[in-house]
């Protein structure tokens, strides 16, 4: 019956989806043609690139745990309580979204930076470290984890938690074992969402924590860095970058639903 429907609007949605689909898969395969073979180039830049990977992935993880430690009540919140200025704070949330990241790096660099707002007076030694690059992921992802745990929650049937409440359940143990395994997929789904988009920040990370190597160059700057002028190791990060994190989103789209991801 299906088939029978489709006419040539149908085939012609389809063509433009495959056109839409190549224009963001074709540039993201012509990077694993670009990779030197030469072995002595990736032995060459492999201290330095190891190191910016392993800072990258150290920083994306404390980052993604505090937006989970942090966002979580927050997106609690904004889907089961109705208050003034709730409007305002959602708003709030999704500013960074919609912000230049490199205007938040500015904006934390003039509030914790050593002759920030808060900085000078607190004597706060925080920017161009390690930690600078932590609250430059965390500011600039965390939105993403709200967001989708927002939805999620929404989602989740009030009468379930009623239920479990008037059983005799805490509101903590109704949260625990009735709300969050109900929006598992926004859970799972969003804290992905906020590591990859940890583990690409740019402009904040450059502004307020700078590009130091070892200390704060992430795999974002380092592939900026060395493709100004070492175009075969900017290669090598970018690849590997891009092939962890779509292993990361297959092995998270898997986990959620294994069925619907071999279909």
């Amino acid at each position: 019956m299906d088939s029978e429907r489709k006419g040539a609007g149908f085939y012609l949605l389809i063509g433009a989806s495959m056109v839409f689909l190549a224009f963001l898969i074709a540039p993201l395969i012509s990077l694993y043609f670009k990779v030197p073979h030469n072995l002595f180039a990736v032995l060459k830049y492999s201290h330095p690139i190891a190191s910016a990977l392993r800072l990258t992935l150290y920083t994306s993880v404390i980052a993604t745990f505090l937006a989970f430690l942090l966002g979580l009540p927050v997106a609690y919140v904004l889907a089961r309580f109705e208050f003034r200025g709730k409007r305002a704070m959602d708003a709030v949330v999704e500013l960074p979204m919609t912000l230049p990241p490199i205007v938040l790096g500015v904006g934390l660099l003039f509030l914790l930076g050593r002759q920030g707002f808060l900085g000078k007076p607190l004597g706060l030694e925080i920017s161009f470290t390690t930690a600078a690059v932590v609250i430059a992921q965390f500011i600039v992802a965390s939105p993403f984890f709200i967001r989708m745990m927002k939805t999620g929650l929404e989602a989740v049937p009030r009468q379930l938690e009623n239920a479990s409440l008037s059983l005799g359940a805490s509101r903590w143990r109704t949260f625990c074992r009735v709300t969050l395994p109900l929006c598992k997929g926004s859970l799972v789904g969003g804290l992905a969402m906020t590591w990859a988009r940890a583990v690409g920040e740019f402009g904040a990370t450059l502004m307020f924590a700078g590009n130091f190597e070892g200390r704060t160059r992430t795999a974002s700057l380092a592939i900026y860095t060395y493709l100004s002028g070492e175009l075969e190791a900017g290669v090598i990060v970018a690849v590997v970058v891009l092939t962890f994190c779509v292993a990361v989103f297959a092995t998270v789209k898997w986990l959620v639903k294994p069925t619907a991801f071999l279909q």
